[in-house]
């Protein structure tokens, strides 16, 4: 299992995950999470074990997946009704005993 953590955008009323297998893409939605109702998306079309999105104490979200244990590289944007804001750093995360 993977995790990716953020804090959260003033006026975000949600966020978009995305995923690769390698640090330059291409990457692909995987999930989703509207902050009004917490209710998350699975947005990739792969073959996954675990993927969600949970809103921790105060103004903390986290991603998790476990895809066949694979390393992943994600990027994180937020949203509004206005749109979608722009991506943030490529992150690599690996589950226990994997490499970034």
């Amino acid at each position: 299992m993977v995790e990716v953590g953020w804090d959260a955008i003033a006026d975000a009323t949600g966020y978009r995950v995305y995923r690769s297998d390698s640090p330059g893409g291409p990457f692909v939605a995987s999930a989703s999470i509207d902050v009004t109702t917490g209710e998350t998306t699975v947005e990739i079309k792969i073959p996954y074990e675990e993927i969600g999105i949970d809103a921790g104490p105060g103004t903390y979200f986290w991603y998790l997946e476990t895809i066949k244990g694979r390393t992943g590289y994600f990027q994180v944007t937020a949203f509004n009704a206005a749109g979608e804001g722009p991506r943030s750093v490529v992150i690599c995360a690996a589950p226990p005993g994997g490499m970034c």
